[in-house]
């Protein structure tokens, strides 16, 4: 007889130190832009690329389920995702005797398919031919260019060294 009230207090024990799943989670205005599919998208333009999986709790079953499709669209926002779509919803009751309603929710979520990055192979141009050195230069045209440039009379000149004084007579 004395079992059952001390398994009974061992069981509320044990339930308090549980973490129970978020309550009444506001969408966010990212989460706003991430949709939820009941079909999967066409597999040619979106890809899954991650599975999701969310837990929450609700006074009712309906409050629960959409607190769940909030957390799941506000995590597919987190990943940058287009859509995200609902697997497997399970409801079952809390372990803390309350009569609140726990939502699991599992899912994917999708994006857009990136284009393959197209490989191209450039070559480059081919070079023309360097200058033959036996060849005479045509008349009237630029000097080559292994002969030393003239100087010009519009390049500036170098800056003069100031003179060191002599130490001797």
């Amino acid at each position: 007889m004395r079992a059952r009230p001390t398994l009974l207090a061992l069981a509320v024990a044990l339930t308090a130190c549980w973490e129970m799943p978020p309550g009444n989670v506001p969408l966010s205005t990212a989460g706003e832009e991430v949709e939820i599919l009941t079909e999967i998208p066409s597999a040619d333009i979106y890809e899954s690329f991650q599975e999701l999986t969310v837990e929450a709790i609700g006074m009712s079953g309906r409050e629960a389920t959409v607190t769940a499709r909030h957390m799941l669209r506000n995590r597919g926002a987190e990943l940058h995702a287009r859509f995200v779509s609902v697997d497997d919803a399970t409801a079952t009751l809390a372990w803390d005797f309350s009569g609140r309603t726990i939502m699991t929710i599992r899912g994917r979520a999708f994006r857009v398919k990136e284009d393959p990055v197209p490989t191209r192979t450039f070559e480059p141009a081919p070079s023309p031919p360097p200058p033959s050195a036996s060849a005479p230069a045509p008349s009237g045209s630029a000097p080559s260019p292994s002969a030393s440039p003239a100087p010009s009379a519009s390049a500036p000149k170098p800056p003069a060294r100031p003179r060191q004084p002599s130490k001797g007579p």
